[in-house]
C-alpha cells in the first residue's frame, strides 16, 4: 500500500485476518517444491536439549489442539493487534 515492497510471507493461520482488514491483498499459492520446502504451520517451544518429559507433554498439549480452535486462538491473537 505504501509502495515498499511486493510480496509478503506470513503464517496461513494469519490469511483470514489479513484479508478482512486488507482486502486489495491477494493470496498466492505456490506449487510444492516452489522454493517452500514446509508449508505446514508447525508449532514450536524452545527447551533445553535432553528436556524429553518435557517436549513430550508439549507436543501432547499442541496434538490436542483442533485446527479450528488453534484457528480460534490466533484469530483471537490477531484482534489485540495493533491496525
Amino acid at each position: 500500500m505504501n509502495g515498499t515492497c511486493d510480496a509478503i510471507t506470513f503464517s496461513s493461520l494469519s490469511l483470514p485476518r489479513l484479508l478482512k482488514d486488507y482486502p486489495t491483498l491477494k493470496k498466492v499459492d505456490l506449487a510444492d517444491g516452489e522454493d517452500f520446502t514446509d508449508a505446514s504451520n508447525p508449532d514450536n517451544a524452545a527447551i533445553a536439549k535432553g528436556q524429553d518429559a518435557v517436549l513430550a507433554k508439549i507436543n501432547e498439549v499442541i496434538d490436542g489442539i483442533s485446527a479450528d480452535e488453534r484457528q480460534s486462538m490466533w484469530d483471537d491473537c490477531m484482534d489485540r493487534q495493533p491496525a
